[in-house]
């Protein structure tokens, strides 16, 4: 084994991807980590230096099952059902909604003050 390298996880198969633009992408992969099974869904870019695709920072891995109070529970489920409801509704969501707007604060002007 090369000593240089981390494991990241121990099985790795590609679904599927979204191109994104040129340079990047979405990759969804079923992935096993220490006995998990996972959904992953990260983006994906085209380092400059020697044009590899590399995973970004990017992105979610959502446990298909995991122990909750001695059962097994799956999230993934509950999850794709928000997604669905998301889309069902994101032809009526307006883009902007200033009822509905999230701000935060500018810490960097608050240090100026």
């Amino acid at each position: 084994m090369d000593m240089s390298k981390k494991l990241v996880w121990n099985n790795c198969k590609k679904i599927g991807e979204v191109k994104k633009s040129d340079r990047t992408k979405v990759v969804v992969e079923l992935v096993a980590r220490d006995g998990v099974k996972y959904i992953n869904i990260r983006g994906w870019y085209i380092r400059k230096r020697d044009n590899e695709w590399r995973p970004a920072l990017d992105g979610i891995a959502i446990p298909i099952d995991i122990p909750i109070d001695g059962k097994l529970a799956r999230p993934i489920v509950d999850i794709m059902k928000m997604i669905n409801t998301a889309l069902d509704m994101a032809e009526e969501f307006p883009i902007e909604d200033e009822a509905n707007a999230v701000w935060t604060e500018d810490k960097k002007k608050e240090r100026y003050d």
